[in-house]
């Protein structure tokens, strides 16, 4: 994932406050995640969640593992 995307991933300290977020959408959840983006770097591995499935009485997500990468890959 490219780092400016996960920079912009919203975050969440509690679940709760999810409802606003649709199928397919990323998000952080918890301190130790939310503060990958203070300390991860290019090559590092990350986490974030992803919406899976979404009704009435909450969110269903799941968990990503991604790299991040600070330039395009060139091939």
């Amino acid at each position: 994932m490219k780092k400016l995307e996960f920079m912009r991933i919203p975050e969440f300290e509690d679940l709760d406050d999810t409802s606003k977020l649709q199928l397919g959408d990323k998000f952080l959840y918890g301190k130790n995640v939310i503060w990958q983006k203070q300390n991860k770097k290019d090559g590092d591995e990350i986490c974030y969640y992803e919406v899976i499935a979404k009704s009435s009485i909450g969110i269903e997500y799941t968990p990503i593992f991604d790299i991040l990468e600070d330039k395009e890959k060139k091939l």
